[in-house]
């Protein structure tokens, strides 16, 4: 019974709770007790968990050249040392859906693995596990992109030469995180602007609708990541609806709040402001507004938002019902 207290003890360490790929249940004890593999070192006073740490960009699962300098330390380390077994803990911060970080946590793991197998290192000799965000080396909120918690960590028992007195265990080699991004505050927008007025103000036709288009601008500045403040202005003229052809203004303020769902950001507010010109009532204006902006890129995003204006002028039901969509550029 001595000869199998070690694999089936190996086994046991192995987190439950998380998502594990390599070895597993009865593979994993046969693997340990093979005769051709060495059994894994048991934690003693005379072996230590060597740990390095690698970082990922942002939604990506991608070595960085960094990263993969990393890995070759540590695969050198494996040879060097003889050890059994590697494990490579994959992790996510807070941005996205748990369930997306914890299948984005499997991958990095993998590519981890691979890259370790590529420089020699046996594939039965590693473990890999998935975390998602539930294990953050840098406590944050939910929906916060902080660069220190996108990492992988590779463990595996080393050696110690027995003293013959007591010494501080070594600090682990950890390779020095790169310095998180600043985040990304303002962001431009551009694109065209649509409004159905439910009453206009033409002379002799009060109740005659009309079709606002035109280009519009805005700006939005984030005041916590949630919560998003922004300002805009549209120029517009009637078409094919208005007695009175000719161009109008549109400038108005808000406050939304933002969901961060990955690369989809969700949002709802109040908006208020001023609208003039033909084919409308002069007037403030004050409404709700939903948006979505999608990322393409770390900077560039599309926009789309419908909103309604109530003109204190008229009736709550003779305001405008608005749109927009376009391009963004967030720095």
């Amino acid at each position: 019974m001595r000869r199998y207290a070690i694999p089936i003890a190996s086994v046991l360490l192995l987190p439950a709770t998380s998502f594990a790929q390599g070895i597993t249940g009865a593979d994993a004890l046969l693997a340990q007790a093979s005769p051709t593999r060495p059994a894994a070192p048991a934690t003693s006073s005379t072996s230590e968990m060597k740990k390095y740490l690698v970082f990922f960009d942002w939604n990506k699962s991608v070595l960085t050249p960094e990263a993969k300098k990393i890995i070759a330390n540590a695969a050198d380390d494996f040879k060097k040392t003889g050890s059994a077994r590697i494990v490579a803990t994959g992790h996510t911060d807070t941005s996205g859906s748990a369930v997306y970080n914890m299948g984005l946590s499997v991958r990095r793991a993998d590519a981890v693995k691979a890259e370790l197998v590529r420089l020699g290192v046996p594939a039965g000799n590693i473990v890999t596990i998935g975390k998602g965000q539930t294990d953050l080396l840098v406590p944050t909120k939910d929906g916060v992109r902080e660069a220190q918690n996108r990492r992988v960590s590779i463990e595996m028992p080393v050696a110690v030469a027995a003293k013959p007195a007591p010494a501080p265990a070594p600090t682990p080699v950890v390779a020095p995180p790169p310095p998180p991004p600043p985040p990304l505050k303002w962001a431009a927008t551009l694109g065209p602007w649509v409004g159905w007025n439910l009453r206009e103000s033409d002379p002799g036709n009060p109740t005659k609708q009309s079709l606002l288009v035109g280009p519009e601008v805005s700006i939005k500045y984030a005041i916590t990541p949630n919560w998003v403040a922004d300002v805009a202005g549209a120029g517009f003229n009637t078409v094919g609806t208005s007695q009175n052809d000719g161009w109008g203004g549109r400038g108005v303020a808000g406050i939304r709040h933002q969901w961060n769902l990955g690369a989809w950001h969700p949002s709802i507010g109040p908006e208020v402001g001023y609208i003039f010109g033909k084919g409308t009532q002069d007037g403030v204006v004050l409404g709700p507004v939903v948006g979505l902006d999608v990322d393409l890129t770390k900077n560039m995003f599309l926009y789309s938002k419908v909103g309604y204006d109530h003109n204190f002028r008229n009736e709550i039901t003779q305001g405008i019902v608005n749109g927009g969509l376009g391009m963004g550029y967030r720095w």
